[in-house]
């Protein structure tokens, strides 16, 4: 099996500390009532291995998602899961990634354009010599008249300045692509400090890319940028770096959530709108964050939070609310305590139209599992009504259904829950399951 490098956020190389300690004294799992929790797929490593991106859906209900590894030359995959009239979902592999100038570890998910075009990345490929397995590259599939699928790379990344191992994508009205890198970019850092950086459609060859932001880290800027940017309502752009910032409680800092305005002229202005403070306030922001309707952000932290999980905490929910000078004002809504609770939320949550928030984690759940440290939970958050917030463990991962469901979750015009545990399943290649609240 082929190794990863370079693509998990900077807190990570900390947590290994952190697990083993992660459960002692807690206490033991009460017998758990049955869920509304279904198996949707299975993969079984020819048909794709460790699936670590979260889902988007077509308009007919079709499900979209890549995996890390598997298919023809096990060096990744971008799969379509198609619900059938037996209520069973049959998949079909729209393309299996071949490494060299070709992509390497598509760990990121993919998006759709209204043309139903799918549009990705991968974390590594791509040909540079600058970066181990190359640098990663954004890519376009597109269905022909007989249905297959051609791949066409929009972008080949060097591991320079325009930034290294490229996650997440978003498209704004006029089909432009705007994404982060988690490495590259500035020099600043161990790796890169990471980069912002926009692509505009070319009638042929490669797209035009435009770098808006490169990540400075330390204590004016963040780092190593994990996961896609969302745009409000405006056309604004807003994400999170998981490093940078506060370094009192750990050396890389410890993350922020940034904005990108439009201006005149294709101009992008910059700026940090909130610095995590390190416990018991969040560490490493995690994944895209997610608007409600007053325009308050809703994100997790992979770790602080207190002391539950020992050094750096189980990881927090948090929220940023817009204020009229201009500033955002942060509130921790919940603190993961490891154990029967969830530990490490590495992916973003959801919001239902009740205020009501989903979020997977990727340990805790049930002590007695994954070498003692839990495999995961689904969990909703909810407010009280007094300004406080409660965690209800909705599903504890296990040897089945599934093990770390360490990408984000996809909710439904209906409220269904979707979401991917990357090991487990009848062949431990992972699988994509389902849960009705």
């Amino acid at each position: 099996m082929k190794t990863r490098v370079n693509t998990k956020f900077t807190v990570d190389a900390a947590r290994v500390l952190v697990m083993i300690a992660l459960l002692c004294g807690c206490t033991a799992l009460a017998g758990a009532a049955a869920n509304p929790f279904k198996t949707v797929f299975t993969f079984n490593g020819r048909n794709g291995n460790s699936p670590t991106s979260t889902l988007v859906a077509d308009a007919q209900g079709n499900l979209y998602g890549t995996t890390d590894q598997g298919g023809s030359h096990d060096d990744g995959i971008v799969f379509e899961l198609a619900p059938t009239a037996q209520g069973q979902w049959k998949e079909t592999i729209l393309y299996s990634f071949a490494g060299g100038s070709d992509g390497l570890y598509p760990w990121a998910g993919v998006i759709l354009d209204t043309k139903g075009n799918i549009y990705g990345t991968t974390s590594l490929g791509g040909g540079s010599t600058n970066c181990t397995s190359g640098c990663g590259i954004v890519f376009q599939l597109r269905k022909g008249s007989n249905g297959a699928w051609t791949e066409h790379i929009l972008y080949t990344f060097t591991g320079k300045t325009d930034g290294s191992d490229p996650l997440g994508l978003v498209m704004d009205a006029e089909g432009n692509l705007y994404g982060t890198t988690a490495n590259g970019g500035l020099e600043n850092c161990e790796t890169g400090c990471g980069a912002v950086f926009k692509l505009t459609p070319s009638t042929s060859g490669p797209w035009k890319k435009t770098l808006l932001h490169g990540f400075h880290g330390g204590l004016g800027d963040g780092a190593n940028p994990n996961g896609a940017m969302v745009f409000d309502q405006q056309g604004n752009l807003y994400g999170t770096a998981s490093a940078g910032g506060n370094t009192t409680t750990y050396d890389f800092g410890s993350g922020a959530v940034f904005e990108l305005k439009a201006a005149a002229g294709g101009v992008w202005s910059y700026k940090v709108i909130y610095f995590f403070g390190g416990n018991p306030d969040g560490i490493g922001p995690s994944g895209a964050l997610v608007f409600d309707k007053q325009g308050n952000l809703y994100g997790a932290t992979g770790s602080g939070g207190g002391t539950a999980c020992p050094d750096y905490g189980c990881g927090t929910i948090f929220e940023l609310m817009p204020q009229v000078d201009g500033t955002w004002s942060e509130s921790i809504l919940y603190r993961f305590q490891g154990g029967d609770d969830g530990a490490f939320p590495d992916a973003p949550v959801v919001v239902n139209p009740d205020g009501n928030i989903y979020a997977a984690t990727e340990a805790g759940g049930h002590p007695q599992t994954c070498a003692g440290f839990g495999c995961g939970t689904l969990e909703e958050i909810t407010p009280s009504g007094s300004g406080t917030w409660t965690g209800n463990v909705l599903v504890r991962f296990g040897a089945s259904p599934g093990l770390e469901p360490y990408a984000g979750l996809m909710i439904d015009a209906n409220g269904n829950l979707y979401g991917t545990a990357r090991e487990g399943g009848n062949s431990g290649a992972g699988l994509v399951f389902e849960y009705t609240p």
